[in-house]
């Protein structure tokens, strides 16, 4: 027995307010995405920067391993970014 089945809602679903593509909280969702995604890129830059320097400095035969590891990590972080903005 459905006690509520003719009742008349005013509230609008949460799915039509909040996930909208035009609604202002999923602007400000895709804009913080970006900015993180941006972020991280950077940070992969710098991390492939440090291994470069720290090779320099101090020879060790896994030295050539970091750095192929460190400038794979840069390439992911880069096709990861230009997915996310294709995607958004």
């Amino acid at each position: 027995m459905q006690v509520f089945s003719n009742f008349p809602s005013t509230i609008p679903a949460i799915t039509d307010t909040f996930l909208d593509p035009d609604s202002l909280i999923t602007m400000i969702f895709k804009i913080g995405l970006v900015l993180v995604v941006v972020m991280y890129v950077v940070y992969a830059i710098v991390i492939a920067r440090q291994v470069k320097i720290m090779n320099k400095t101090v020879s060790t035969p896994l030295g050539p391993v970091i750095q192929i590891l460190a400038w794979l990590h840069l390439v992911f972080a880069i096709v990861f970014a230009i997915g996310i903005l294709f995607f958004l």
